[in-house]
């Protein structure tokens, strides 16, 4: 219970259990690194299909940051096309129903 005092630990198992949880540390970003990776492909999927990689130039072997600027100028042109107000092609034929042919 709390009335014993904890007994310290040597130097040698300190050591040993800072070397454990660098390890440990490791591994959890690296695993991080690699499900932040798929969900960034996942998305450019949704967007772009599955030929994403081909349709945007890339390797799938290309770095995170790479595809999240992908990621992020995707979102940007869409945001710009829906606001400029011409969103689809329909909605650019219907700028043109006033003018007649020459």
């Amino acid at each position: 219970m709390g009335f014993l005092p904890k007994k310290r630990r040597t130097l040698p198992e300190l050591e040993e259990e800072k070397e454990r949880l660098t390890v440990e540390e490791e591994v959890t970003t690296k695993q991080a690194e690699i499900a932040e990776r798929e969900a960034v492909i996942s998305e450019l999927r949704k967007k772009y299909g599955s030929g994403w990689a081909k349709t945007l130039g890339i390797s799938k072997l290309t770095d995170l940051s790479t595809l999240r600027s992908f990621l992020v100028s995707a979102k940007k042109g869409l945001e710009k096309q829906a606001y400029s107000g011409g969103g689809s092609p329909v909605s650019r034929l219907n700028d043109y129903r006033g003018i007649t042919k020459a």
